[in-house]
């Protein structure tokens, strides 16, 4: 994740930020000009040299996951969800005591379609509040 943060710092900026790393911390530093020689240490933090970050994936708008290391769904995810999906419908099935019809499909879509205007309006709301030019 440090590489990742270095990165972006790096695309931010445009300048190469100096990484300085002490007891399981990270700091970052970019300077506004050029500085004659930067310290090999401040306090307990030491200057780490970090060498090709170019093939590190940074978060964009359509992957802002920052502590993933890679751009897909985490195994462990997948199954909780899946479980609870199973656990769910088995619930629902047992507490309901009958089969589901053709009125259930119709409701369960008009509930999907409810979330997801829901959603849009959300968001909708959300970006209103963001002053134009930001």
């Amino acid at each position: 994740m440090t590489l990742k943060l270095y990165r972006m710092v790096e695309q931010a900026t445009g300048r190469t930020p100096l990484l300085y790393i002490g007891r399981g911390q990270v700091v970052l530093c970019v300077s506004r000009g050029e500085l004659p020689a930067p310290p090999t240490t401040i306090n307990y933090f030491e200057r780490a040299v970090v060498i090709g970050t170019s093939a590190i994936d940074v978060p964009t708008d359509d992957w802002p996951y920052l502590y993933l290391a890679r751009k897909t769904v985490p195994a462990d995810y997948a199954i909780v969800i899946g479980g609870l999906l199973v656990l769910s419908l088995l619930a629902v099935y047992t507490l309901r005591g009958r089969s589901f019809g053709r009125n259930d499909t119709h409701f369960a879509l008009l509930g999907m379609g409810f979330l997801l205007l829901e959603t849009k309006s959300i968001s909708d709301c959300s970006s209103t509040l963001v002053p134009r030019g930001w």
